[in-house]
């Protein structure tokens, strides 16, 4: 009996030191808090949402990215299939990141739900997901979902207007069909496909706006909406227009003005040389324009010899102040320095070298009053822009070989 006694008192202690054997397994199924939960993977230790008659009663949801079970801490990865479905007294839900997954039907005919926070991480809007969900207004696309599946949100009745961002690839089959209320679509720029009634029987549907990146259109996408419903896409968007003429919708063409303009080219050239001047126009989108006229300062330095192809002609050495105007109201200035090289520094008298004969021509001419622009700008070795005893003395030098170099 003694030594029976010893023996527990070990296991007890031994125990101690022991940690705990979870016995869940895979598919067990744990309430915690107001939700039920399933094991999805007790190695991995996620679970899902689960459907439970209970949730018939709820108000407000929050689903939490993890969940504690028998004292260890699972991910909650994926809400299942159908798991809210047809809780009507619901109104507002919040699902925290980490759910990377919410499947289809997880909300349909909540027809008292406003307000929905998705996490980022999923990828896909599931078929049926909202549909019938008449009070929802409030929810969020994140910006890792690239598809909306069919039906996602038909029925939804509340939604005014939607936005699709340019992340979604493609809106499903009838994914918005029969959103009553909803008057406006903006599809951004990357949404590549357009399912089958996709926007069908959205009978108060005026204006969507359609971007150059829908290519595919499915059948019946607009059917069935308002009689003054009007596309809005830009003139090089070509299927789009193709497809609104084909269907008989009314289209008004969008006009993505150009808010900046820079002319790029070499700010130095030579007299007799060409070059072709660029211009960079921002926003990167916006419509092609016609037109830009180049003006010149001062045509007698740098002359426009072709407005189309941008290219100006270098005449005389000088300064000139090229100026670039697109839609008579958008402007930008670029200054180029023409340099004379054709001439001798000093040779004052043009006859292709340096002699005394050039200080001598420079002092009668200076002294007379008769110097020409041509002489001046062929005399002046000081660089001061004009010709006076300095240029004279500094070439004297020169020639007398005082200096090395004018």
């Amino acid at each position: 009996m003694k030594n029976l006694s010893i023996l527990i008192i070990f296991v007890l202690v031994l125990s101690l030191f022991i940690p705990s054997i979870s016995l869940a397994k895979d598919g067990d199924k744990v309430k915690v808090g107001d939700l039920l939960y399933r094991i999805v993977s007790e190695n991995d230790k996620t679970v899902e949402v689960y459907e439970d008659d209970s949730y018939k009663n709820l108000i407000n949801v929050t689903v939490p990215s993890t969940v504690q079970i028998n004292g260890e801490t699972y991910k909650v990865t994926t809400i299942s299939c159908g798991a809210f479905e047809y809780c009507e007294n619901l109104k507002s839900v919040v699902i925290e990141e980490g759910v990377t997954e919410i499947e289809s039907l997880v909300f349909r005919n909540c027809i008292n739900l406003e307000s929905v926070s998705l996490p980022e991480g999923i990828t896909t809007l599931d078929q049926f997901l909202f549909m019938n969900c008449y009070s929802l207004k409030n929810f969020n696309i994140p910006s890792t979902v690239e598809t909306i599946q069919w039906y996602a949100f038909s029925g939804c009745k509340s939604i005014e207007t939607i936005t699709i961002p340019s992340h979604i690839k493609s809106v499903g089959e009838s994914a918005f069909y029969s959103c009553t209320s909803l008057k406006e679509v903006i599809i951004e720029d990357g949404v590549e496909q357009l399912g089958k009634e996709a926007f069908l029987s959205c009978k108060n549907l005026t204006d969507v706006t359609i971007p150059n990146s829908v290519r595919v259109f499915g059948n019946f996408v607009f059917n069935s909406c308002s009689e003054d419903l009007v596309i809005h896409a830009r003139e090089d968007a070509l299927s789009v227009i193709n497809y609104a003429d084909k269907n008989g919708y009314n289209i008004e063409y969008i006009i993505v003005p150009v808010e900046s303009i820079e002319i790029v080219g070499n700010s130095v050239m030579e007299v007799g040389t060409t070059q072709k001047l660029s211009t960079s126009m921002k926003p990167d989108d916006h419509t092609p324009i016609d037109t830009i006229k180049y003006t010149s300062s001062n045509p007698e330095v740098v002359e426009i010899i072709d407005q189309t192809f941008r290219i100006v002609k270098a005449k005389s050495g000088g300064q000139a102040i090229i100026t670039a105007v697109v839609d008579d109201r958008v402007t930008d200035t670029f200054v180029i320095t023409v340099v004379d090289n054709s001439f001798i520094k000093g040779d004052i008298n043009n006859d292709g070298r340096l002699t005394v004969a050039d200080l001598t021509y420079g002092a009668r001419k200076l002294g007379e009053g008769t110097l020409t622009e041509e002489e001046i700008k062929r005399g002046d070795v000081t660089g001061e822009g004009r010709y006076t005893v300095a240029d004279l003395n500094r070439l004297s030098r020169y020639i007398g070989g005082v200096l090395e170099s004018l």
